[in-house]
């Protein structure tokens, strides 16, 4: 079965555009295209293969408009179709040359594509620097935006492409990996929590009804979600089954409100009437068990809880004030215990995590993001729970606790000495020692053994002298000395307080522009040189040809820059130059003798006597 490759809106408006734009869907695949009315009393649908297209013409003008006409001639019979924007009429286009271009490689000359008002011209011949480049719109964009970032490239494919010495697909094929590493089309940054906390949302009270009101837009009630676990909860719990949407948050706000104005006897009050206030009263245990499994995977050598005491709250005169009260931190047992400092800390650790859900806190529909954010942390608790974090912290404990004052001295790595055959070991060994020349070394401990030892020693030096080749000449070695004190006598006082010379950067800036624009164009030209060889076709002997040209006169350009340089940048720029010469004399030399090679063969071919035909001599008898 034919794939679908595109589907677009389109206004299909009869043979001719002068016909009324009926608006549908039109569908493409490699074999048809088909056009669906949205009103099905108005026309009927569409279903045209694409071997009866010849040729196609579109607009240039304010209208989107594609015609798929079935001859060479625009105002042959066809298929006007009027487009919502140009983007989708051009994607149509490029997919209908693409496949007219297949048919006309298959059957011969037919023409592909024309602007309104232009007769395409059949059997137009093609040559292979200009040959049809067929690529959908994305990647032409994904093209253009990659040339307007990277000026050099923009200026190598205005030199190649524009001068029409390689095509679009030669230039761009070696660079897909550029086209591929776009950043516009990976993944974008999500975006994370802002920082303004849950306490800058303050309610708007009215004096007159004594009514207070809060506002809470998707982005509040989500991270309402993420900092309260036990909200969360509740809500998952009781809405909608207990109690409605607009019910769960007017009791929220009614516990806020009461904390707020830290009026603890009428929230324990209320708490104790209505069950479900109690929840937003209560201590959060889910907060709690998640502090507890965070200590467990920190450092155990730093324990904070430690030095929970050490803090001066409890004293008179201090305090933090908020909201241009004191907060109290005296509260009576079983209350809830929150502070600022909870707040804040709860907060800050929220926004470094970051966002759990992408895309989501945005939605009008709180459950949608309620039962999200439930298997965004279901899926963070089984894969915690399938790591041994007990069995980690114990190692861990372990490896900080470890003093190395108490330690015994660590043995040194050695590998182990296998000897197969110790007779053929310990026998070669002796061979090597029985093949020593001069006199034997004493095998004992006597001073007078050792002194006759170095007495002959001493006199067979005298005798014969230093014939080891391995000893160098005493006039070399002074030599050598020499030019080592005086190297490493400069090198003491420039390491680290000049540069490494370096003969690109001593050029003047619009000379080096100049050179390294030039050197990339004889990489580029190089590179497609060598991949048309072995020349097995004439389109890869034309583009050889090309490309010699354009290295000839690349390199006529390299010497006008050699010798009208001046006398003291003249030196620094042929050490520059030289290795390209080096490169296109290589590829010339290449070219002339494939070129010799191949006018041999055709001499060889055409030469008389070599086959039979009326030049070959006839046998006369005397």
């Amino acid at each position: 079965m034919d794939s679908t490759v595109l589907t677009v809106k389109a206004k299909y408006m009869g043979p001719s555009k002068k016909g009324p734009a009926m608006p549908g869907i039109l569908t493409m695949s490699e074999t048809r295209f088909k056009w669906v009315p949205a009103d099905a009393s108005v026309s009927g649908p569409l279903d045209v293969e694409f071997s009866v297209i010849k040729a196609h013409f579109f607009s240039k003008g304010k209208k989107a408009l594609l015609n798929l006409s079935k001859g060479a001639d625009a105002k042959a019979e066809g298929f006007v179709f009027e487009y919502d924007d140009f983007k989708d009429r051009d994607a149509c286009r490029d997919h209908v040359a693409k496949i007219l271009g297949k048919q006309n490689s298959a059957g011969g000359g037919v023409p592909a594509a024309a602007t309104a008002g232009q007769a395409a011209k059949p059997n137009v011949p093609m040559t292979p620097g200009a040959q049809s480049d067929q690529f959908d719109l994305a990647e032409m964009e994904r093209r253009l935006k990659l040339l307007q970032t990277d000026s050099e490239l923009q200026k190598l494919h205005s030199q190649l492409v524009m001068g029409q010495v390689l095509s679009e697909a030669e230039f761009w094929s070696a660079r897909k990996h550029m086209l591929d590493e776009d950043p516009t089309r990976g993944p974008k940054q999500k975006t994370g929590l802002k920082t303004a906390m849950l306490a800058d949302v303050r309610p708007l009270t009215d004096g007159r009804t004594n009514k207070v009101t809060f506002n809470l837009t998707p982005e509040i009630i989500h991270q309402i979600f993420t900092e309260k676990p036990a909200v969360h909860r509740a809500f998952l719990l009781n809405v909608p089954t207990k109690m409605s949407d607009v019910d769960f948050w007017t009791k929220y706000c009614r516990a806020e409100y009461l904390y707020r104005t830290k009026n603890q006897a009428a929230a324990a009050a209320e708490a104790a009437d209505d069950e479900d206030l109690a929840v937003f009263t209560a201590e959060d245990d889910i907060i709690q068990s998640e502090a507890r499994r965070k200590i467990r995977k920190v450092d155990p050598s730093l324990d904070m809880a430690a030095d929970v005491g050490d803090d001066y709250t409890h004293l008179p005169g201090h305090g933090i004030y908020r909201d241009g009260t004191k907060e109290d931190v005296e509260y009576n047992t079983g209350a809830k215990v929150r502070s600022i400092m909870n707040d804040i800390n709860r907060h800050a650790a929220v926004v470094l995590e970051g966002r759990p859900l992408d895309g989501l806190s945005g939605a009008e529909d709180t459950a949608t993001v309620a039962h999200a954010l439930a298997l965004a942390q279901q899926a963070q608790a089984v894969s915690e729970k399938a790591e041994d974090a007990e069995q980690k912290r114990l190692e861990r404990l372990r490896s900080m606790t470890v003093n190395e004052d108490l330690m015994g001295p660590q043995e040194a790595p050695h590998v182990p000495l296998c000897i197969q055959d110790p007779r053929k070991y310990f026998d070669s060994q002796a061979a090597g020692v029985a093949g020593d020349a001069g006199p034997a070394a004493p095998t004992s401990s006597d001073p007078a053994e050792a002194l006759d030892f170095f007495h002959e020693q001493m006199a067979a030096w005298k005798k014969n002298g230093l014939q080891d080749s391995s000893f160098m000449a005493p006039a070399v070695a002074l030599k050598v000395m020499t030019d080592l004190t005086r190297e490493i006598s400069g090198t003491k006082f420039t390491l680290g307080r000049t540069a490494e010379k370096n003969v690109l950067d001593s050029l003047p800036k619009p000379v080096k522009d100049d050179l390294l624009q030039q050197s990339a164009v004889v990489h580029e030209l190089l590179r497609h040189f060598w991949v048309c060889y072995p020349l097995t076709s004439k389109i890869l002997l034309e583009k050889a040809n090309r490309l010699k040209e354009a290295m000839s006169q690349i390199y006529t350009r390299l010497q006008n820059t050699k010798e009208s340089a001046s006398a003291e940048l003249r030196h620094q720029i042929s050490q520059l130059v030289q290795p390209m010469f080096q490169a296109l004399d290589a590829a010339f030399t290449h070219y002339e003798e494939d070129t010799q090679r191949r006018a041999t063969k055709t001499a060889q071919k055409q030469a008389p006597g070599q086959v039979n035909g009326s030049n070959v001599p006839k046998l006369v008898a005397v």
